[in-house]
């Protein structure tokens, strides 16, 4: 992609579409929160932030990849965060469209105790998620892999 970009901009005027295209792929998300649609109203808020945290975790994963590039498959500690990110993702994802299901089917007042759950559920996954997040930037990963070493050794 960026070798595509490199050369369309030795002739720019030639190539805009290209750029152009790049740099939307690049800066469309700055301005597009995914959220859920078709989501019961009660799923509402909730829909919003899997939608922040999944546009957070995509620039972040950008950030690293650029950062790293094919040397993140040595960053054992990112990863490990990475994989907890997708998976606390995946059940929220996953548990909000069993929740809508179940009040589509059921109704509302027949699925509180479920709602409630839930509710616990996917604020300590967002908590998870966000101190992951945050983890793939500031971190104690050199000191984590010195005591590491030491205990080896």
């Amino acid at each position: 992609e960026l070798g595509n970009l490199l050369k369309a901009i030795k002739n720019p005027f030639g190539n805009l579409n290209l750029i152009f295209k790049f740099i939307f792929s690049k800066t469309s998300n700055l301005f597009v929160c995914p959220c859920l649609k078709n989501v019961d109203s009660s799923l509402d808020e909730v829909g919003y932030k899997l939608g922040k945290c999944v546009k957070r975790f995509s620039k972040s994963v950008n950030k690293l990849m650029m950062k790293y590039g094919k040397k993140i498959v040595q960053k054992e500690f990112l990863q490990e965060r990475i994989a907890e990110i997708i998976i606390d993702l995946y059940a929220v994802y996953s548990i909000v469209a069993k929740i809508n299901e179940l009040i589509k089917t059921k109704g509302k007042q027949n699925v509180s105790y479920e709602l409630d759950i839930w509710k616990f559920f996917s604020s300590q996954a967002f908590l998870r998620i966000n101190l992951n997040l945050n983890g793939l930037f500031k971190n104690y990963d050199r000191i984590r892999a010195n005591i590491s070493d030491k205990v080896i050794k």
